[in-house]
This record gives C-alpha cells, sequence and structure tokens, in this order.
C-alpha cells in the first residue's frame, strides 16, 4: 500500500492547516482546489469556514516523489 500524502496550507495569519489524502494524485487535485477556490475547512462547533484564495500563501505536499523537476532557487 502507498503512503499517504500530508497537504499543508499555509495561510496570512499564520496559522498551517494540514490532512492526510491517499496518493500524490489525490493530493495534486487537492492542492489545485485549494489554489483555485480557496480552502475549506469544518471547525469543532460544526461551524464550516471557507478561505478565499487570497489568503493562502502556499500549499505544500509531501512526501512527494514523481513527476515533477527538482528545481533550485538560482538568485
Amino acid at each position: 500500500m502507498a503512503d499517504k500524502v500530508k497537504v499543508q496550507v499555509y495561510m496570512t495569519d499564520g496559522n498551517i492547516y494540514e490532512y492526510e489524502v491517499e496518493s500524490e494524485e489525490k493530493a495534486r487535485d487537492h492542492m489545485d482546489k485549494i489554489i483555485e477556490s480557496g480552502y475549506r475547512r469544518k471547525e469543532n462547533d460544526n461551524t464550516l469556514v471557507w478561505y478565499p484564495p487570497q489568503y493562502i500563501l502556499k500549499v505544500k505536499a509531501t512526501p512527494f516523489k514523481g513527476g515533477y523537476y527538482n528545481d533550485k532557487v538560482v538568485s
């Protein structure tokens, strides 16, 4: 069975939200949707909160092994 992939959403208010998905393919899909339409989460009191894309700094997925070039900072 493949390892789960952790998706982390970095917000402008300093919070980092994370959850796991079953595959790299699902992680890519989730990341695309988060960047496109924002991030939704359910708070403990059963309140749905939807953060628009402008409140998202970045989205990360780890571990991520396949399909992309290993780039580097050059400046």
